[in-house]
């Protein structure tokens, strides 16, 4: 998140994501309170503490009251007034599920900023089993080129950016400086910000909430309460103090803290599944479910309603009525498609993640499809395919490449997911990821699991699974978000519901 996040507070909650969408691709045997701070200090009072200059600092990140790693930011000032800024995140994330082994994961991230907090460049390297991806970010004028490499990719793109394009320093350096100059908070603005994640400019809102002061030790550091919400709608809500340096970050279930600081709370379960109160259908083309998230305090939905879900709020969750995304009563198309819309086209695209230019993987996808001419038979054959193919064990990391699977020969959801879209791709096939919940219904009980799967475009978009090697799918999923494959969509949801989730199916009328 170069150009949008001084430090990358959702890097934590996403990290984790890709530990829980990597669910085991077979079916199993049969409160959300702001980071701690001290209320009643007036904006006046805090604009008039000695002013912290900090140049290092470290937090602590936690996750459903556990430990996971650390989060250090360093500021450097520059000779012409900029400031560079670097963060190093370490998490050790190890999920309660039997046979899952801990993953290590780093990022380290520098930042240039010119005078005012004004973006310049960025460079990030993250490093996963050993894996290291590398983005870097410049802006030239109004251009912004991002090259992302890794072990079987080395892209670079090429943006126009919107006249509000700002980072979040900036916006924060101008909300603080109208809360000294009088101005009551809460204070808002919306600006553009670049996610070089999926590669995407999008709208993003800074709310300065008031002041503060947070305890380091035995001295008060004046800061700022803000929340920040992505494109997506997903919130970060941290104190800042005057410089922008963080002094404490929340976001669902993950929090970064000063030594000393951290929420006082039992630890809870971190797992890929939740147990369902009540019976899952084996085949429904609609039935009813009820989502309750515990001390969810976010008034932004979790679930939205959509081609999968149909979604009423209720005390303390959501009632949802699913539906089967199988393509039932869709005319058969031709292979090769001819009539794609152009808001589908750009799915057809090779990306960072399922490489659909790859060689290998064109002439994989050219011997799956040679000769068929319907649609849909084709994008079953590949989907059956990946399911047939690939073992069906944890990946080498969370964000592995479409490639990199081929390669490998095996995979969870997301790197079965990830071979999936370039393939279907590769075939002439617009292809998206989904996230979100699967339901298995069972013999005695059911479960559900965070997971991820693909969509087609056959004349609408058609859901198939090639982790479970479902491709007629009953009314079994729950829909989080959208996102490139192999990422988190839905994560900032995600690290809303770890831990405080629970389904429940009513009975039948």
């Amino acid at each position: 998140m170069s150009a949008r996040t001084p430090v990358p507070p959702v890097a934590l909650a996403l990290a984790l994501a890709s530990s829980l969408w990597a669910c085991r691709p077979v079916a199993p045997e049969a409160d959300g309170t702001p980071p701690q701070t001290h209320d009643g200090v007036t904006a006046a009072a805090a604009a008039n503490e000695q002013p912290q200059t900090a140049r290092a600092r470290t937090l602590q990140t936690r996750v459903l009251g556990r430990t996971v790693g650390t989060m250090a930011v360093e500021r450097t000032p520059l000779p012409d007034g900029g400031e560079r800024w670097d963060t190093r995140t370490e998490l050790l994330l190890a999920l309660d599920d039997a046979g899952d082994d801990p993953k290590r994961i780093e990022s380290r991230e520098s930042v240039e900023y010119g005078p005012g907090f004004a973006f310049r460049r960025s460079e990030e390297i993250s490093v996963e089993a050993g894996v290291e991806e590398r983005s870097e970010t410049t802006l030239a004028g109004e251009q912004l080129t991002v090259r992302v490499r890794g072990p079987a990719h080395d892209r670079t793109h090429h943006f126009t950016t919107p006249a509000d394009f700002r980072s979040e320093l900036s916006v924060f350096d101008e909300l603080v400086r109208e809360a000294e100059g009088g101005a009551k908070p809460p204070l808002t603005r919306s600006y553009s910000s670049f996610d070089d994640d999926n590669l995407r400019f999008e709208r993003d809102t800074l709310t300065l909430l008031g002041a503060t002061t947070i305890a380091d030790g035995e001295q008060q550091i004046a800061g700022w309460r803000i929340e920040a919400r992505d494109g997506d709608g997903d919130r970060v809500l941290a104190v800042l103090d005057r410089q922008g340096m963080p002094l404490s970050l929340e976001v669902g279930v993950f929090t970064a803290s000063l030594p000393g600081n951290a929420k006082d709370e039992p630890q809870g379960r971190l797992s890929s599944y939740l147990t369902i109160d009540g019976n899952v259908p084996r085949r429904a083309e609609s039935f009813a479910i009820e989502l309750r998230v515990e001390g969810d305090d976010d008034t932004a939905p979790l679930v939205e309603s959509g081609p999968y879900q149909d979604v009423t709020r209720i005390d303390g969750g959501w009632a949802l009525t699913l539906h089967a995304r199988n393509g039932a009563g869709l005319r058969a198309r031709a292979l090769p498609l001819r009539d794609v819309p152009a808001d589908v086209r750009r799915f057809l695209e090779p990306t960072t993640t399922s490489q659909s230019d790859d060689p290998a993987i064109v002439e994989q996808a050219r011997a799956l499809v040679d000769g068929q001419t319907d649609a849909r038979t084709a994008a079953v054959a590949i989907v059956q395919w990946v399911h047939e193919t690939l073992g069906k064990r944890d990946g080498t990391r969370g964000a592995a490449t479409a490639a990199e699977v081929l390669s490998a020969g095996y995979g969870d959801c997301t790197e079965h997911a990830a071979l999936a879209v370039a393939l279907l791709r590769a075939a002439g096939l617009p292809a998206r990821n989904a996230s979100g919940m699967v339901l298995i219904p069972g013999f005695f009980s059911a479960d559900a699991g965070y997971h991820a799967w693909v969509e087609v475009w056959l004349g609408d978009w058609v859901v198939l699974d090639p982790a479970l090697g479902v491709t007629d799918v009953a009314a079994h999923y729950v829909l989080l978000g959208y996102d490139e494959p192999g990422l988190d969509g839905g994560g900032g949801r995600l690290a809303r519901m770890l831990g405080r989730t629970t389904v429940h199916v009513p009975p039948a009328r």
